[in-house]
């Protein structure tokens, strides 16, 4: 019986061990894909009236990024996706279709692996091409309904984008109900004229976030030297959502240590971190600041940290003083006497030898009457 019992469980394991071979030899389809493992955001890129503040980032170059665009378009003004791998392997987005009123934008390579936490951003492709006729500009502010040049007007069009994002075979349509894509439904360049369409990322499906803020650890600090100080910059967009992936430069702009710098990524919070030290007293000044594609954003206030000396180490604690001689003790029978309060020194250790003699010779003395006592006399 023990040995079928064993016989089949044998079976089973070698059973369970095919099939799992199989399955993955034959491609049996992955866990589905969940809202919450990726997240969209859009923006709008324009480098026709730059701002840095508006100017979406992360972007080309920045960590994680896996950039589907026109790195070299002199001419960027575009609307912009931007999908964040939030699981813990990586996700593969088989199609990005964006489609605004009868115009449908399908400009990107397939199938591109995102590995976990890695950003994958798609925008125009070509400079130099308006509207549905040459959507691989993808300036998505110049659309109106049907697909009409929407350029110079300041009309709503009511036209909210759509977007069709393919993971992992599972496609999913979100709405662009912020109209971050098409700039609210105008041509915001126009309106009025030489107006920057620079939004910065927006979660999908909400109001639109229009700039970047920059913040920096704001209390003052106070350390001593020797220690380490740890600033914070802080990277949101205008509604307070983390702008992570972006390198954020620190810069000493005053202070013993001033001209020190270091370049720290942002996390999943948005947050930048530096720790230093300093071997001089005095205070410095900390500035943060964001270099994108349309300038340069500082930290909207800065830092003063201020080193103070160590406080002096204290007095090496005093030995205890050598207790007084006590008064020499009779030491008995031979008139020998020590001092057995001295320390262990020779003359100590001369006189204790002594007076250890005078003892044994005092005993020896007695030795010879106790015998006697101890012993019977003869009748």
């Amino acid at each position: 019986m023990i040995h079928h019992t064993r016989l089949r469980q044998g079976w089973s394991l070698c059973t369970a061990v095919c099939v799992g071979v199989l399955s993955y030899l034959i491609g049996v389809p992955t866990s589905p894909v969940h809202a919450a493992d990726y997240s969209v955001s859009v923006g709008y890129a324009d480098l026709n009236r730059p701002n840095p503040t508006n100017f979406p980032i992360p972007w080309d170059g920045s960590p994680g990024v896996i950039f589907q665009g026109c790195p070299s378009c002199r001419n960027l003004d575009a609307g912009a996706v931007r999908i964040v791998n939030n699981t813990g392997g990586t996700l593969t987005v088989n199609a990005v279709v964006v489609r605004v009123d009868a115009c449908t934008f399908d400009l990107w390579p397939s199938n591109i692996a995102v590995p976990f936490g890695g950003t994958l951003i798609v925008t125009q492709t070509a400079d130099g091409e308006i509207g549905c006729t040459g959507n691989r500009h993808f300036d998505t502010s110049d659309i109106g309904p049907g697909g009409v040049d929407w350029d110079g007007v300041c009309r709503p069009s009511n036209i909210i984008p759509q977007i069709d994002v393919t993971v992992n075979g599972v496609t999913t349509t979100y709405a662009d109900t912020g109209q971050v894509l098409n700039t609210g439904g105008i041509d915001a360049s126009s309106c009025p004229e030489g107006t920057n369409e620079s939004i910065q990322w927006t979660t999908i499906e909400s109001l639109p976030c229009p700039h970047a803020v920059l913040t920096l650890t704001s209390s003052p600090q106070s350390h001593e030297v020797g220690t380490t100080v740890t600033v914070t910059a802080t990277l949101t967009n205008s509604c307070g959502t983390p702008l992570a992936g972006v390198d954020v430069d620190f810069t000493g702009l005053r202070g013993p240590n001033g001209g020190t710098t270091h370049t720290a990524t942002t996390d999943s919070s948005g947050n930048a971190v530096f720790s230093y030290t300093s071997s001089s007293i005095g205070t410095d000044t900390i500035e943060a600041s964001v270099t994108n594609l349309a300038g340069t954003i500082t930290s909207t206030t800065d830092v003063p940290v201020t080193w103070t000396a160590s406080p002096s180490a204290p007095a090496a604690p005093t030995p205890p003083s050598a207790p007084a001689a006590s008064a020499p003790r009779s030491g008995g029978g031979g008139g020998c006497t020590i001092n057995p309060g001295a320390g262990f020194d020779p003359v100590v250790m001369g006189t204790t030898a002594l007076w250890l003699g005078c003892l044994m010779w005092k005993r020896a003395r007695k030795r010879p009457a106790e015998l006697d006592r101890s012993t019977p006399k003869p009748v």
